[in-house]
């Protein structure tokens, strides 16, 4: 949450997650939408975007 807090509205951050901790279109985008609404954060969109070199799994929000 600091880190999208953090983001200037009109840009995105990258949300970089483990892949032992599976898909987070499956646990982390459901719990995130959730907790930028009741912070009520401006938030345009949260997508998945792939799994990165590491074996972890991106997600950009976008403010």
């Amino acid at each position: 949450m600091d880190a999208i807090r953090r983001t200037k509205a009109g840009h995105y951050v990258n949300l970089v997650t483990p892949g032992a901790l599976g898909d987070p279109r499956e646990w982390l985008i459901p719990r995130l939408s959730a907790m930028v609404k009741d912070a009520d954060l401006a938030v345009r969109e949260i997508r998945y975007i792939d799994e990165c070199g590491c074996g972890g799994h991106v997600t950009r929000v976008y403010r």
